[in-house]
Order: C-alpha cells, then structure tokens, then sequence
C-alpha cells in the first residue's frame, strides 16, 4: 500500500492593485490597473499555470475613507475595482483547472441572490465556485446601502450563520435524479425529489427551490476569511477554508491552527473538512538585496 501524498494548498488574492500599497507604481505594472479585464486574465492564467488551486477576490463595497481629509494619498489607488463575482464569471471562460472564490457579504445579500450567484458560476465553471463569506466592516459600504448605523458586531455574524444555512439548504434543493428530462414521457423533474427549505427566520425568509441545477461538486466550496473568535467559530462550523492572518507568531498560529481544529471535531466535522490557509505577502527576487529594494 501506498502512503497518500499531501500537498501544500496555495491560492493567489487578488485585492485592488495589490496587497502593497506601492504595487501600482511598479515599472511594469498597467496605468489603469484593474479598470479592464486583462490584469485579471493574466493573473488567473499565470497562477493556474503554476498550478495554485484557486484564485481568491476580497470585496468592499464602496470607497473607503475617501472623505478623511487626513486620508493618506499612498492608498488612494484602493479607490476602484470591478465587482468580483462578474470578473470571475469572466476567467470562468477563461481558464479549465483553477478554484474562482468571490466574496459576496450577508450583511447586505439576501441568501437567495447569493445562492443563486454562486451556484451559477460554480455550474459555469464546471464545478470551481467559492463563496467568502463576510459580514462587512466598513462605514461606507453602511452608507451606500443607505443604513445610518452598521448593525453591531455579534448580531452581524447571526445574520451571517442564518445567511450560511440558508444558502446551504437552497444548493440542496434538488436531489439525485430529480431531473428526469425524458422527452418521451415529457417529465423534466420529479418532483418527489425536490427538497424545499420554506426557511422562516429573525433575518431571512425563505421558500425555494433554488432554480439552478446543482453544479458537478454538488456546491461551492465556503471559504471563511478573518481569524477573531466569531469568524474562527464560523469557520469550524461551516466553511472548507479559513483564510487568516499569521501575525507572525508561529507559536501563536500553531495554536490557533490546533484549536480550530479542534473546533471542527467538537461540531461533528473531520478535521481535514477544513483547510487553513495563512495570508502572506511575499516579495520576490533574484537575491535577497533585490526583494527589499522592491518593497522599499
């Protein structure tokens, strides 16, 4: 019997013009960034040819601090990028191989629209979707969606685990063989086999069927991104990935590595239900004196 392998798993975030705020004055880099489509293709194509599992596209939805007079100029150029899910729908067609994970926000979605939204790319890209989900942080996205007060932090992630379960229910709407499509007998579904949620609860409402076929895997992969205690908790309990930050502590990330592992265990998961991927910045070089000279 043969041992089975482990691999490393690696995705690319594509965020803005870049995780360093100085990226876009780089020689090579195009004057506009992101205001086209082809920065996003080449990015894709690139990290699929080097055999990254997914590409990964943080969100927020507005400009953010753009009225602080104080605001510094260097992270002006965050003012602008394209809405990711339409993108990805985009290097669907694109690309054969690599995971398209866009973040789509409960606190301003309702599950139906993001279920719907999912599904579709996952059936477009033949079974490659991810959904991160967030609850959203920032004052100006409140504003744009014409709130006056962001709902707090607690009640944001019960909307966020209502939102989760319901999305979840509405991809299980079909069953295996619910649909028939015998042109013979003229029957398209059976509908003994459709499941419908009729979801009922304090933030959402609910009734399915969601009305797209599940998708080659079934449904998107869930990704949770953030490691404070809610967003950990999140994770354990529903998603195939947690993106978070290191700090820079190894003894500090092993343990929360352990606990959330454990977590996943405690809630009736395998603990290989979930992957957790650390976010680095990496700066690279011919040598070590040209990395530094880059990020300086």
């Amino acid at each position: 019997m043969t041992a089975s392998r482990r691999h490393m798993a690696l995705g690319l975030s594509v965020y803005k013009l870049g995780y360093h705020r100085g990226a876009w004055r780089m020689p090579d880099f195009p004057p506009d960034g992101f205001m086209s489509l082809e920065p996003y293709a080449k990015a894709a194509r690139d990290a699929e040819r080097a055999k990254l599992d997914f590409i990964f596209f943080a969100d927020i939805m507005g400009v953010e601090n753009f009225d602080n007079p104080n605001r510094e100029m260097a992270y002006e150029h965050f003012a602008v990028k394209l809405d990711p899910i339409v993108v990805l729908s985009a290097l669907a067609t694109m690309t054969s191989n690599i995971g398209l994970i866009s973040t789509i926000s409960t606190t301003y979605a309702h599950p139906y629209r993001i279920a719907r939204t999912m599904a579709s790319l996952d059936i477009i890209s033949g079974g490659r979707a991810g959904w991160n989900v967030v609850t959203s942080y920032s004052p100006d996205e409140m504003l744009n969606y014409g709130l006056k007060t962001r709902p707090e932090h607690d009640e944001r992630y019960r909307r966020a685990h209502e939102a989760i379960e319901v999305v979840s229910g509405l991809w299980r709407s079909w069953q295996a063989g619910a649909f028939v499509r015998d042109k013979t007998s003229g029957v398209y579904v059976d509908r003994g086999k459709i499941n419908v949620i009729d979801h009922e609860g304090p933030h959402f409402s609910s009734k399915g069927p969601l009305d797209v076929a599940p998708s080659p895997q079934g449904s998107p992969v869930i990704v949770a991104a953030g490691d404070s205690p809610a967003a950990t908790e999140m994770a354990a309990r529903y998603a195939n990935i947690q993106y978070a930050a290191t700090g820079g502590d190894l003894a500090k990330a092993r343990a929360a590595y352990r606990a959330t592992k454990a977590r996943v265990v405690e809630l009736g998961r395998s603990a290989d239900d979930l992957w957790i991927m650390p976010g680095l910045m990496p700066i690279v070089g011919e040598t070590e004196r040209e990395a530094i000279a880059k990020r300086d």
